[in-house]
């Protein structure tokens, strides 16, 4: 059978988490960030979830002296 790829089957969808802090481990809560051309912003202990497709990304702060 045919397989059908959306970003509803769930092999081919990916969830990523992570943490933003700075040098010391303090959370950066509220910090905008762009993951390919998604935007992401991390809550108040600087977590932030994204669902992506699989495949290579680059992350972007957008944020000035970060």
């Amino acid at each position: 059978s045919e397989r059908n790829n959306t970003r509803d089957d769930p092999q081919t969808i990916r969830r990523v988490t992570g943490v933003v802090t700075d040098a010391d481990g303090i959370p950066y809560p509220g910090l905008s960030l762009n993951i390919g051309d998604v935007p992401v912003t991390t809550d108040d202990a600087g977590r932030y979830t994204v669902t992506l497709d699989p495949g290579d990304y680059s992350v972007r702060v957008n944020q000035e002296g970060l």
